[in-house]
């Protein structure tokens, strides 16, 4: 994975997070939610990055491309966050739905570029 893909990659993204912004039609505090909840599931990239600084950490995905099994990166989490989405039927945990949502979102995306771009093994989320 070369930087420009790792740029492609966040644009992806923003544009997906954006894309649920418009389609909900949200307003600030929802917009809020959402890029939270479309970044928040990244948070398990912080050891490797901590471990081997952020360059280190880039250069390892883009001229190594060596990629890891990140904890909440698989199936399972998937699975949950389907589940959770179901908050936005209601009015008072409409913000709750959006925020799983997003996470939803980011994950399938993630696995869609794992599998068909970068052909990765089913394995890697299982």
């Amino acid at each position: 994975m070369s930087t420009s893909r790792i740029v492609a990659y966040w644009i992806l993204h923003l544009t997906l997070v954006f894309i649920i912004i418009k389609v909900f039609n949200l307003d600030l505090m929802g917009s809020f939610v959402a890029l939270i909840g479309g970044t928040i599931i990244d948070v398990d990239h912080l050891p490797y990055i901590k471990k081997h600084s952020l360059s280190g950490y880039l250069y390892l995905r883009t001229t190594l491309k060596k990629h890891k099994r990140y904890i909440l990166h698989n199936v399972f989490t998937i699975i949950i966050c389907a589940a959770l989405s179901l908050f936005i039927l209601s009015a008072w945990s409409f913000y709750l739905g959006i925020f799983f949502i997003s996470i939803l979102a980011h994950l399938l995306l993630d696995i869609f570029l794992d599998l068909k771009v970068y052909n990765l093994d089913t394995e890697e989320w299982l």
